[in-house]
């Protein structure tokens, strides 16, 4: 089977090839299952830009490329209440790749509240347990955090001012004298 190129993208969108004609459609545009009426795929505008979306035979969303709610470029995959995503954050310059199960962030690796990257690793109840991120305020190199429960630090290993290593551990009540 040859595959014929019958679109270029050139410095004003897509364009047909020479000889070729156009047909236009216009957004919103659902494809269906002719038997189920189940919808496919569903091309629309949502209010920021031109997004796909792909369903299975149930009709149940599985993938989604465009431009995302908050008007970021994205790609993401479906699986009932779990997805993978993977674009730009409205306010980052670098892009990330996110993991939700449930509803809820599962990892991630993107940059953080200060524009550090880095990866994340959150419990069931959302809190960030386990971080490895570049160090906002440029102390120039790497950390690795470990959090309780709640989100809260207990372990740091990080780059100090010289480049050299630091361990840094919290130790609460009776556990400080027990622990040495």
């Amino acid at each position: 089977m040859k595959i014929r190129q019958t679109y270029a993208y050139g410095p004003n969108g897509f364009v047909p090839a020479p000889g070729d004609t156009v047909t236009t459609l216009y957004a919103p545009l659902l494809i269906k299952e002719r038997t189920t009426g189940k919808v496919l795929a569903k091309i629309i505008n949502n209010g920021k830009g031109g997004r796909m979306e792909l369903g299975d035979a149930n009709g149940y969303m599985v993938a989604a490329i465009g431009t995302s709610p908050a008007g970021t470029g994205s790609v993401a995959a479906y699986h009932a209440t779990d997805v993978v995503a993977l674009g730009y954050l409205p306010s980052a310059v670098y892009g990330g790749l996110q993991t939700y199960e449930s509803g809820k962030r599962v990892a991630e690796l993107a940059p953080g509240k200060n524009g550090q990257m880095g990866l994340r690793i959150f419990n069931p109840s959302g809190a960030e347990v386990a971080t490895l991120e570049d160090l906002p305020g440029g102390s120039g190199g790497g950390g690795l955090m470990i959090h309780n429960a709640t989100g809260g630090s207990t372990a740091t290993i990080a780059t100090g001012k010289n480049g050299v290593g630091i361990i840094h551990g919290i130790l609460a009540g009776p556990a400080i004298g027990a622990a040495w």
